[in-house]
Order: structure tokens, then sequence, then C-alpha cells
């Protein structure tokens, strides 16, 4: 017996849908084994130990100007900075200072409960009331100037004995209070070492200042050249055991996202630079005199980056000279949610002109236990290597550990991969290289050393023998290749998976499948839909998300070995360093599969349950009947009724921007703890209109997905889909950025984009003033989803119209169904208003762009996004044209015998007889 017609056609189905099961249920498994498990058991600092203080943070106020032109040795002019205190500034400069420190005793009444500890972290309430305490001022001489440094007007401290300063900038969503680790080795009270007579032994350094120093040594310790007597000077170890440092942390309100929007990284290098001058003043630091060493965790590295460039006198002055960064993304960020983030991020990196000038650059990476910063992204750009003319300057934790506790040979460790994100600011072992390196390098800077012959000895303190080292990206292959052969390759997939620095990847594919899928099913579902409607249109289904699937995860393939070819091919000698060229082939199936199931499930399961419920809410809640489809006349035009949905939208804008404002100030005052006050001026209202459109747009979105008429039109749903996830990748830090330039504190540092354009003597991307980044964004990116969401309500509108016209000419006719010359002569004439297919192969040729943008390059959202709306646009407006006012004519003359009055071409009547 024969199969029939409708089961070769669920054929397909058959095939495809268990194949889409299979692979998304093993997908799952393993991002939920990563997660729960694999994950969690590999992202730790279990390689490392414990550093243990009683940390005592000190207020500091920062009354400096970091752009004064006044040199720190010039007293005769009064004050080197003004005293007036920047208002509202909620960023603070703090001191660390341990409770067993006699130096730092006599300051804890005059700070009183503003002191952050652990009682005060862990429990707000413990703060002492009786005593409120006020900021350290510069006259309380905080650095612990001795009487022949201090400046006037300085206080005498019981104790004046300093150590070098150290200014620690914590990350993103990072906390001062990291900065206690380092610290605690700047007084050597850090933890696991033999107690008893070493804490009566450094109690009573720091009491007297005994052998005690910062870091300068004297002249007479050694003689011969410069590099001699700094080789002479690493070499003793009782010189580095009684090296101090004094311990500075930046408090960025409590914890600031500074990725979040590039306003906030360019406020926070603002308050670092003024931060540093006050450092300077505070501690007579000279050009001769180390100047102040920063050390930054992972986006702090961007802070400081910025600011030397913004105010190069810090660097000319001699105020830093030498950075180390832990776990931070020098080569670009895994993620960023505003596009300003990467453009000011690609600026620095390609700007080698005057790189940083003679500043020693050390990046530390926590490797491949870091579940934050892939290690590929720590490398130090080639821009400033070259500019620095340094052959690598980026190390593995894991390498650096590994030199120092089996110096013959390192790379036989096989068992270390690093620490995660925040054990690398507590790790012990970790912060005493840290600590070497830092003196090393301080008696380097202060001997004149330059900044590539620094950087040599560093790397000779960090590794040892530098001939067992290659390189970093080779130690950083090594080490992958190690956990690929210690674990399984399921459980390395899971591990991979575990990583949220692969949710950036994540949403590229979501996007991919979704405009995968709109293109596939338009010529090939089209038709089944017809045949499975006595089925229900599961058939439809299973043979969409199989087809799809497949395509999506062929297409990705595709670009993941072209992208592999084309550094091993096309462009011999090369090798490809991103960290998504470094993911196994069974991590890239999963994040396909994962990305076409969260795309299916948003379109099979969460629009038809916000339909339904839509449905439900018409008919009990408003007591209303079943959705009824508009119909205006049949002369109405695209432009027409586009006119309107416009319209609509302008009047749905008007709305909700009261509403808006209203959950803002809600937000504002009773929400956050700061309780700002609303700004009334333009930034103001630029901001809360740009809040409301971006909320109307998110409106119009949901609600023509969900619309009953769409219910027939997946295409469009898919493509809707697409765009949320673009809007929210666009938009989403801007939004913050909004939503801050509401108040007055949001408000106060927007001229620093004007002088971040002016240190870089270019526009960077967006970031060129509150009114006109958002006036650019919402015309690359909310003016044209709207324009397309509302074209396809419109399309949908016109279809709808079309077919009960067309329900009207057959039953005029009293024909039940049109005959097959009918059809026959509709097919013809439909060929007059098809849509080019030099656009279906533009949407395809932009979808293989995207695909390839995904895993081979780096195109920024805001270039795809209007590039992609407008192809739609002209997609949707052409396909109108085929249920047009001039269509219907043409259809309804058809039924009257009148096609030649119709038509500009001779009917083929070989077809209709």
């Amino acid at each position: 017996m024969l199969p029939t017609k409708n089961q070769i056609a669920a054929l397909p189905t058959i095939l495809l849908l268990p194949f889409g099961l299979i692979s998304c249920t093993i997908s799952i498994g393993l991002l939920l084994w990563g997660l729960i498990k694999a994950g969690p058991e590999f992202y730790n600092g279990r390689e490392c130990e414990m550093t243990y203080s009683r940390f005592q943070f000190l207020p500091l106020r920062v009354v400096a100007s970091a752009d004064s032109e006044v040199t720190q040795t010039d007293h005769s002019q009064g004050p080197l900075f003004g005293e007036e205190e920047v208002s509202n500034n909620r960023y603070r400069l703090m001191k660390f200072t341990d409770a067993r420190d006699p130096r730092h005793r006599h300051f804890y009444p005059i700070s009183g409960s503003l002191i952050e500890n652990y009682d005060t972290q862990s429990n707000p309430r413990n703060k002492q009331q009786k005593n409120p305490g006020r900021f350290l001022e510069l006259k309380d001489n905080w650095c612990l100037l001795p009487p022949d440094e201090k400046v006037e007007h300085v206080q005498n401290v019981p104790h004046p004995y300093r150590g070098h300063p150290v200014l620690y900038v914590p990350g993103h969503w990072g906390s001062f209070s990291q900065a206690r680790s380092i610290g605690a080795h700047g007084t050597r009270w850090a933890g696991p070492y033999p107690k008893g007579s070493s804490d009566q032994e450094i109690y009573q350094q720091l009491y007297t200042g005994k052998d005690m120093h910062d870091g300068i040594i004297s002249n007479d310790i050694t003689e011969g050249s410069a590099r001699e007597v700094v080789d002479a000077i690493l070499s003793s170890q009782e010189l580095l055991d009684d090296f101090v440092m004094d311990v500075f942390a930046l408090d960025f309100d409590g914890g600031e996202g500074g990725a979040l929007h590039s306003s906030k990284l360019l406020r926070q290098a603002e308050f670092f630079a003024k931060a540093v001058a006050t450092i300077i003043q505070a501690c007579n630091i000279g050009e001769s005199k180390g100047g102040i060493t920063i050390v930054a965790h992972s986006i702090g590295a961007w802070v400081v980056r910025i600011a030397l460039k913004m105010h190069p006198h810090l660097v000319s002055r001699g105020w830093i000279r030498n950075v180390i960064t832990l776990a931070s993304p020098l080569g670009g960020l895994p993620y960023a949610v505003d596009a300003g983030v990467h453009d000011i991020i690609k600026h620095l990196n390609e700007d080698i002109n005057d790189q940083d000038g003679d500043v020693c650059i050390i990046s530390i990476s926590g490797g491949l236990r870091d579940e934050m910063i892939p290690p590929e992204s720590c490398a130090i750009p080639p821009s400033v290597v070259e500019s620095n003319d340094v052959v690598s300057d980026t190390i593995l934790a894991s390498t650096m550990l590994g030199a120092k506790t089996n110096p013959v040979g390192h790379q036989s460790i096989k068992d270390s991969f690093g620490m995660d994100h925040r054990a690398i600011v507590w790790c012990y072992d970790q912060l005493k290289i840290v600590r070497e390196l830092i003196f090393a390098l301080v008696v380097s800077t202060d001997r004149g050393i330059e900044g590539k012959v620094r950087q040599y000895i560093s790397k000779q303190i960090m590794l040892g023998d530098l001939k067992a080292f290659e390189s970093f990206h080779s130690e950083v292959l090594a080490q992958r290749n190690r956990f690929i052969e210690q674990n399984s390759y399921y459980n390395a997939v899971a591990i991979q998976l575990a990583a949220p620095y692969h949710l950036n990847s994540l949403l590229k594919l979501i996007v991919l499948s979704a405009l995968l899928h709109s293109f596939l099913i338009r010529p090939f579902c089209q038709r089944r839909w017809k045949e499975s409607a006595l089925n229900g249109g599961t058939e439809v289904v299973g043979f969409e998300a199989g087809l799809s699937a497949v395509a999506t995860l062929i297409t990705v393939f595709l670009c993941f070995f072209l992208r592999q070819l084309e550094f091993s091919r096309i462009l011999p000698g090369k090798s490809c360093n991103n960290h998504e060229c470094q993911l196994l082939f069974g991590t890239v199936f999963v994040l396909t599969q994962l990305a076409t199931a969260f795309h299916f499930i948003i379109l099979y399961g969460a629009i038809p349950f916000i339909r339904t419920l839509r449905l439900w809410m018409r008919k009990r809640v408003l007591n209303k009947g079943n959705y009824e489809r508009e119909c205006p006349p049949m002369d109405l035009s695209f432009g027409s009724i586009m006119s309107c949905r416009l319209m609509e939208g302008s009047r749905l804008l008007t709305f909700v921007f009261p509403c808006t404002f209203l959950t803002v100030w809600i937000i504002r005052m009773f929400m956050l703890a700061h309780g700002d006050q609303i700004a009334w001026n333009s930034t103001s209202a630029a901001s809360f209109l740009f809040l409301s459109s971006n909320f109307v747009i998110a409106i119009v979105i949901i609600a023509a997905a969900t619309d009953p008429t769409f219910s027939h039109h997946r295409q469009f749903q898919s493509i809707m889909i697409a765009f949320l996830v673009l809007l929210v990748k666009s938009t989403f830090g801007k939004v913050l950025y909004a939503f801050s330039s509401t108040t007055n504190w949001g408000q106060m540092d927007n001229h620093l984009y004007d002088n971040f354009l002016k240190a870089m003597n270019t526009a960077v991307g967006t970031v060129g003033g509150h009114h006109y980044e958002l006036l650019l964004c919402s015309i690359f990116s909310l003016i044209p989803i709207f324009t397309v969401v509302e074209a396809m309500k419109t399309y949908v509108t016109i279809v709808g119209n079309s077919k009960l016209l067309w329900e009207n000419i057959v039953t005029k006719n009293s024909t039940s169904e049109p005959d097959e010359k009918l059809l026959c002569a509709v097919d013809i004439l439909s060929s007059r208003f098809c849509v080019p297919r030099i656009l279906s192969a533009a949407e395809f040729g932009v979808i293989c762009w995207y695909a390839w943008y995904i895993f081979v390059s780096c195109s920024s959202d805001d270039v795809i996004l209007p590039c992609l709306a407008g192809l739609c646009f002209w997609l949707i407006y052409l396909n109108c044209r085929t249920v047009s006012p001039a269509a219907l004519r043409a259809y309804s003359a058809i039924l009257e015998n009148d096609l030649l009055l119709q038509s500009d071409f001779p009917m083929d009547h070989t077809k209709l007889e």
C-alpha cells in the first residue's frame, strides 16, 4: 500500500522533530549540570590560601583638582589645590589600616562611625551612634609625614612612619573592602605565617619605624650603575621584609557598575585622578620618589587607562609609573551592555601615539578558573605592547605561582588552573608575589629605570627563568589542553557553559535563530499551513522547529570553522586569540541548541500563552466578544494605514510619558537608598522621553507579537523576537544612563564626555554629549524597530482585509471555492506584484553577515540593527503590493472576465484554457 499524500508531507516533521527534541534535551541537561555541579566545582579559589586582616578603613576627604598646574613642591602659593568639597559626591577615598597597627589608632576617634570594618559591613546598624565622626582632612596628616617632610598647617602625628602609597581600584560592582588583602600584605599582617614573635616584631617596627622603609633606599647601600644597584637591592631578602605599603582604595558608590555605560567609566576615571592628586599632595611625593603604584581589579584597569589619557600630567609628573592589573580585560570586554564602552576600549587600544607614556603595565590573569574574564581578554593589546616596545607583559596567575613553588620547571604543574574572579584579590600566595613585584617596581622607578627594563625585571621576579616561558598565549593554550585532558569531554563542555561570559554569544545566537526561522518558513511553511489545518498545525510546528534548529546549527558550525580556517589558512602565521575561538565543538553545539530552544519557547510557548490570556481577559474582564479584525476601506493604501499606526504609537507615548515619570519618581524616592531629587531641566526631560520611548517600543512589540491576528504570521513574530533581543542589547546601558540622568547627581559630570573627546581628539561612537547620544540611539535603534513593527501590523491588517474581500468576491460569484483556471490566472497576475528576488537575496546576505559577526567579526549591534530594520521594512512594503488595492481590483476583474483591462501584458491563454 502506497503512503498517502499527507503521510509523505509529514515525513520531514517525523525526521526533524525528534532531532530537535533530543538535541535540546541534551543541551539543557549539560547546561544544568554545568550550573549546578561542574561549574561551582571548577570556578573557585581552591588553589589559594586566604589572606586575613583586621581591617579598618578610614574615609579621606578628596580636595584635589586633577587638572591643577601647580607643582607639588611649590608651597609658596598656598595650598596646592582648592579645599572645596565636591557636593553630592558619593565616591570616597579610603585608607586601609589594621586594627593592630599603632600608627593609625589616634585617627579612629576622629573618624568615628564613618570607619568601615567587618562589623559595619556585615551589619550597618553596628556603626557607632554616639560619635558620628568626620572625614580626615589634609591637616590631620593621615599620610603620616615626618616633621622634616610635612608641609605647613599639617599636624604632627605620634608615629610618623609612612609606607609606599598603593591605590586599589575596584572593578564592576567591586567594593573598596577588597583592598584589605593587599593592605594586609602592606603591613605584613597577612595571615598564614608563624605566630608568636612575628606579630611582636611587626608591631615594634611600625611603632618605632626602625628599619621599615617605603622602597626609597638610600644611595649608600651599594655602588655601581642604576641597574646594578637595583639588582643588589632586590637580592636582599631583608630589605624586602622591611618594605611597608600604605594601601588606599576607591569606593565607587558602594560598588557601581562601571561597565554598564561609558559615562560611569568616565566619572570614575575623573574621581581616580582627583584621588591620585590628593594622595600626592598629602604624602608630598616628588617625581624621584617612585610615585604611586596602582593595583586595579577587572574593569578598574579601564578606569585607570581612561584617567591617564584624560589627564596626561599624571604620567608626565611622575605620579603614576607602574600599574598592576588583576583579571582585567585589557584586550576588550567579552560582554558590555553599552556600545560606548566598546568604543572607548577600541579607541584606547588603537591609539598607539603617546600610549600611556612611560607607564609599566603588568597584567595578571586568573586563568581558566576565572568565570568572568577569559584569559585571552587579559592580554595587553598589540598597540600597547608595540608602543612600549615590550615582548609580553601578561602573565597567568597559575604560571606565576608555579614558578615560585617549582622554579625548575613550572610547566610540570598539572593541576593548576588559576583562581576565580574574586579569589585573585585575596589569594595569599598571589598577593605575596604582587608585594614583591611592587617593591621591585618602586626601587626601579626611584633609580630612573625606564619602563621596558622595569618590565623585564618584573617578569624575572614573577617567572624566574624566562627561557622556560614562551608567551602568554602559548601558556593559555597549554592550560586549555591540560583542562581537556583532566576532564571528560562532556564535563569540559558543562564547565565552559557555566561561565557567564558566554551570555553575549548566546544572545547573538538567539537573534540568528529568529532571523533564520523567519527566512526559512516563508517559502516552506505557507503551503504546509493549509495542508495541516485539519491537524491543528502540529506538523507545521514540528517542521518549523526541526528545520530552523538544523539550519541554525549548520550556519553556526560553518562560521565557526570559517574562523578557524581564516587564521590557519588565509592568515598564515597568525592565531585566533579570542576566547570564542577556543570554545569546544560541543560547547558551540549546546549554545546553538539553547538559543534555538529559547527562541521556540518564546514563539510557541510564551506568545500563545499571553495571546490566550489576552482573549480571556477580553471576554471575562472587559465583557467583549471575540477579537474582530479591523477592516478599513479597500482603497486605503499602505501609507495611509501606516500613518494611522504611527499616530497610535504617538498617542501611546503621551500616555506612557507621565507613567514613566511617576515610576521613576517612586523608585528614586522610596526604593533606592539615596532618595535623589528629580532634576527639572532639558537633560532630565530628554532622559524621560528616551525612557518612555523604550517602554512604548517594548509594549508595541509584545502587543503585536501576541495579537491574535499574528497567529498565522510566525515569520513576523520571529523577527519581533530578534528585534526585542537587539533592543535590549543596544539600549540597556543607555536606559540605565538615562535613568541616572534624571537627577542632579546623574547630571553632575556630563561634561566629562567633552573632556574625553578632547583628549582622544576624535568622536567616540555615540559618546558626544547627553542629548546627542540619546538622539543617535533613537535614530539608529528605536525609530527603525518601531517603524518595522508598525509596518508588520499594517501588512497583517491589509492581508486580513484582502481575505475578507476575497470571500465576498467568491460569495458574490456563487462559487464555494475558486476553480483551477481562476487560481492559475491569479498566480500569473501575482508575478506582477511579487517581491524582487534581489531583496530576498539581500535578506539572506544580512543573515549570513550576522552569522559571520557571531564568531568571526566584531561588528556593533548599532550597525546591524538599522540595516536589518531597513531591509525588513522594504520586504514588508513590497509584500503588501500583492494584496494592495490595485492587486485586489485586478483579482476582482478576473472574476468579471476583464483581466486585459487590468494587466500590462498579454494574457497567457494557454494556461487559462
